[in-house]
């Protein structure tokens, strides 16, 4: 059951960071997008509730992976959970970097 929660969490943060392609969904850092109007109102520590999830979850991720690619060898489940894990890092540090030079994610 853990593997498919995995999977199942794994699959939907790549669907925002797919998103944020779109300047309609993301915005940009002169006009508000569909997620601003969506995820504004509830904040954590000055950000975004889905930023917030993408960074939590994305440390869960980066847990799994590291547990399964001890079993990478060996096992073919793992296997399908480690390199997608990996993907997921990847796309991960790519939306960071992309939100802060893209003045989406500003720091004051």
């Amino acid at each position: 059951m853990a593997t498919q929660v995995f999977r199942i969490v794994r699959a939907l943060n790549f669907t925002r960071p797919a998103l944020s392609f779109s300047p309609h969904f993301e915005g940009t850092s002169d006009h508000a997008g569909i997620s601003d109007r969506i995820f504004n109102p509830y904040n954590q520590y000055g950000f975004r509730i889905d930023f917030v999830w993408l960074v939590a979850s994305t440390l869960a991720i980066l847990t799994a992976t590291a547990i399964f690619a001890g079993k990478f060898k060996n096992d073919r489940r793992a296997r399908i959970n480690v390199l997608p894990g990996i993907v997921w890092i990847l796309a991960f540090v790519n939306y960071l970097a992309r939100s802060l030079f893209t003045g989406v994610l500003d720091f004051g």
